[in-house]
């Protein structure tokens, strides 16, 4: 999880940054963009907390955009 995770070589850094942006998370309004910023930032520091609370901001920013927003997955 945290090699996959991580901010600094892993898969999912690229999605934090685009879906988890402070854009993002302003435009929606549900969480503060400073605290997940804080989160991916301070995420070598315990990695399998904050990499599940990260995923699952992730995944409910995925779904939200799928099934709130209309938009299609980028493979379809």
């Amino acid at each position: 999880l945290k090699k996959w995770m991580s901010p600094k070589n892993g898969v999912l850094p690229e999605m934090f940054s685009e879906y988890l942006s402070s854009r993002s998370l302003k435009k929606r309004g549900l969480f503060l963009p400073r605290f997940v910023r804080g989160l991916i930032k301070n995420f070598d520091r315990d990695p399998l907390l904050v990499g599940k609370q990260l995923f699952a901001l992730l995944t409910l920013e995925l779904w939200m955009r799928a099934y709130l927003d209309g938009e299609k997955a980028s493979g379809d």
